[in-house]
């Protein structure tokens, strides 16, 4: 059968795109302050250990670089390698305590890219986003016991109308209307003062 779209939640969804849009702002901002440092460098895949890892990928890419720009200025000296290192790690790890934007987290950062120091938002994952707001009907069955179940809500509803509301406003709905048999999997009906539950 056709996919029976049930239930889109807009409100979720439009709250979760203004979330990828913080949080494209946040990490941009970030990110420009960790490029101030000369051996910084990042991509894309390496963005949740950045913000919510330990941080080490990037520490060690660090390390990687300064080492191999000493080399190839033909700089051997272990002193100066150490040294370098050493301040930039200092430099880097300074920004990240203080700077590093904690309310982001990886379902955020799965929809954010970044290329040559630039943090962008992965528009082909956007736009299956609403997907992840929709629940669907797919078998027939599933269709059925969605009918059964809104007919029982609208009786359900039907019956709490008729009933006195001081009454109703004490009761455990699910609790106080209906019984439950776990050896035949069954529910019950609780009987009830029905008299009072329709008194004005």
């Amino acid at each position: 059968m056709k996919k029976i779209l049930i239930e889109y939640n807009e409100n979720e969804h439009q709250a979760f795109l203004k979330a990828i849009n913080s949080a494209q702002g946040k990490v941009q901002t970030f990110i420009n302050e960790l490029q101030e440092i000369g051996s910084f460098t990042i991509e894309t895949g390496d963005l949740s250990n950045l913000i919510i890892g330990d941080g080490e990928t990037a520490a060690n890419a660090i390390e990687s670089n300064i080492t191999h720009d000493l080399n190839r200025a033909g700089i051997r000296s272990k002193g100066i390698l150490k040294a370098a290192i050493k301040e930039d790690l200092e430099s880097y790890y300074s920004i990240r305590n203080e700077k590093r934007p904690l309310s982001i987290n990886n379902e955020q950062l799965d929809y954010l890219v970044l290329k040559d120091g630039i943090i962008s938002i992965n528009d082909d994952k956007v736009k299956d986003l609403k997907e992840k707001f929709c629940i669907y009907i797919t078998t027939e069955k599933g269709k059925q016991l969605f009918d059964i179940q809104s007919e029982i809500v609208k009786k359900v509803n039907e019956f709490l109308e008729l009933a006195n509301p001081n009454y109703i406003n004490k009761m455990n709905v699910g609790g106080n209307l209906f019984g439950w048999n776990p050896e035949n999997k069954q529910v019950s009906k609780n009987l009830l003062g029905y008299d009072r539950l329709a008194a004005e």
